[in-house]
């Protein structure tokens, strides 16, 4: 399983990550992507074709800022139609007691024009199952905003509590396991991962609050 690693500019050099791995089946596969959306003071990107990237992202590729959501998309492959099967997605949520990635969200919250389904023959027919509120962030006194996983070409059947590694208070990670049915044998699962703001979590508490490259696969 590949992972995907994005550098927002607009956070001191943090790395932002999202990793996944898939269960169930004999051979599945899964690349794991993020939009670039043009680098800081370039025209804006579409999220579609090159500007989906499975490498890292850094200001000459990428100008996202805090309360902003980062498009993320999982291709699958090898998948057997009609089968079912089971994707944890993983974040990591704080460093240092500083808050990164915060939740996930809508994957156009932020680039309305994205497009998951670029360069993936057939990709159509989506289907949205809404994300729940995570009580990790809740309890912190932070109310999501609202969002929806995208499932293209395959239903979502269930979608596991959240789970927290660490605390808040230090460094953390979040996951979620989502599970789905699919009618190809390559559907394509869309979010957004929320960047997270000092509005919500105070000065120095934030994205922007966090220096060098903490956040590694």
């Amino acid at each position: 399983m590949r992972t995907a690693k994005a550098e927002r500019f607009a956070i001191a050099g943090l790395i932002l990550l999202a990793h996944a791995t898939l269960a169930i089946a004999a051979n599945p596969a899964a690349d794991l992507d993020q939009c670039a959306n043009g680098g800081v003071g370039d025209p804006p990107v579409v999220c579609s074709g090159a500007a989906w990237q499975n490498g890292n992202l850094n200001s000459n590729q990428a100008h996202y800022r805090e309360d902003d959501s980062v498009p993320y998309r999982m291709r699958f492959t090898n998948l057997t139609p009609s089968g079912t099967y089971t994707v944890t997605i993983s974040w990591d949520t704080t460093k240092g007691g500083k808050h990164a990635i915060d939740y996930l969200t809508t994957f156009s919250r932020t680039e309305a024009s994205a497009d998951p389904c670029s360069g993936v023959s057939g990709c159509g027919s989506p289907s949205t199952f809404a994300i729940p509120v995570d009580s990790n962030v809740t309890g912190a006194g932070v109310t999501p905003i609202a969002g929806n996983f995208t499932l293209y070409n395959g239903t979502i059947t269930a979608v596991s509590a959240y789970t927290l590694s660490g605390t808040y208070a230090g460094d953390s990670t979040t996951q979620i396991a989502i599970t789905f049915t699919t009618t190809v044998s390559d559907p394509v699962l869309a979010w957004g991962g929320h960047i997270a703001t000092q509005i919500d979590w105070g000065a120095g508490n934030s994205a922007s609050g966090i220096t060098g490259s903490p956040y590694h696969t």
